[in-house]
């Protein structure tokens, strides 16, 4: 370490390319994104969000093996890392959701249709996947208002798995459960 100022610096590249890593992943370059993590990994082997966030870029890319690996190699002492644990959901979200299939159909299914509830679940969750949680949170919310009781609440309870994703402190789970409670108590 070539003193204070030198790891500070480093400290500071590492923070600025995570925050470059996540806007890839959320403008749908999950590719770029996981190459960045991984790039980040190299020099900070165990920096949760790199870990967790290329976990998170392999279970949206469909590939839950090297998802599963990279989280297998995350230290005992980050495993209650909300980005660890995050990442964790999000994989066992993906696993559950099975063959989401391409977002621009999707889209283009629930545009023709705006009762696909199918359909929009389908796309909500993989715009939660890249990270694009408000909209994928407004997409449920959208079923929900439509039909509420639409497949044994299926969207209602896709809603609380994101909760569980996201953790108690993240504000969009805040804000997701105030929307929640206004369309169910309305």
């Amino acid at each position: 370490a070539g003193g204070a100022a030198g790891a500070a610096g480093g400290e500071d590249e590492v923070q600025v390319a995570l925050a470059e890593a996540k806007s890839m992943a959320e403008a749908g370059d999950v590719q770029g994104a996981a190459a960045l993590y991984s790039q980040i990994l190299q020099l900070e082997p165990e920096n949760a969000a790199a870990l967790g966030g290329l976990a998170r870029s392999m279970v949206t890319l469909g590939d839950f093996a090297s998802a599963e690996e990279v989280l297998g190699q995350v230290p005992a002492s980050l495993t209650n890392n909300a980005e660890i644990t995050g990442a964790k959901a999000a994989l066992a979200l993906a696993k559950e959701s099975g063959e989401l299939g391409d977002p621009v159909a999707l889209a283009a299914r629930v545009e023709a249709d705006p009762d696909d509830h199918d359909a929009r679940c389908k796309l909500a969750t993989l715009m939660f996947l890249r990270g694009q949680v408000e909209q994928a949170m407004d997409q449920l919310l959208t079923v929900i208002r439509r039909d509420r009781a639409w497949e044994d609440e299926r969207a209602r309870k896709q809603l609380v798995k994101f909760f569980d994703v996201l953790g108690l402190q993240h504000p969009a789970m805040l804000k997701g459960r105030r929307q929640l409670s206004s369309v169910l108590f309305s």
